[in-house]
């Protein structure tokens, strides 16, 4: 019998996977909405693609088009125009056969996201037995 499990992350912020047309500018495959804006951001002033003139165009080098499809895109629509280029973030998929009268002893390794400071909790509590959990 073949078993798929599906873990949907209920992370904080939200995590959002990008479009590949995105991630082709901004090199961020999946991360927070707020995040994802700042990495727009700097590109945006690092490309200088502010219009000198009007502070509130930004004039669309060759990949911003191919990923917004506009010559110009006014900054009060960046994030509106954005929020087309984010979905919700895949789960974590494990698949395996199980076979009738087989014992069931699997191991498998999930990737998580952890805050770093609760991380050096780990860390410590892992590794000194006297460390106490808070």
């Amino acid at each position: 019998m073949k078993v798929k499990i599906d873990f949907h992350l209920d992370s904080f912020p939200k995590r959002f996977k990008v479009s590949p047309q995105l991630v082709n500018v901004l090199g961020i495959e999946e991360d927070s909405r707020m995040r994802i804006v700042g990495a727009l951001w700097q590109y945006i002033k690092s490309n200088r693609l502010q219009d000198k003139e009007c502070r509130e165009i930004i004039n669309c080098n060759k990949e911003l088009v191919e990923a917004f499809g506009k010559e110009k895109l006014d900054v009060f629509k960046v994030v509106e125009e954005l929020s087309k280029h984010l979905s919700e973030a895949d789960p974590i998929t494990i698949e395996f056969d199980v076979k009738r009268g087989e014992e069931l002893m699997r191991c498998f390794e999930l990737p998580v996201l952890v805050h770093p400071k609760i991380n050096k909790q780990y860390v410590e509590f892992l590794t000194d037995c006297n460390v106490e959990w808070q």
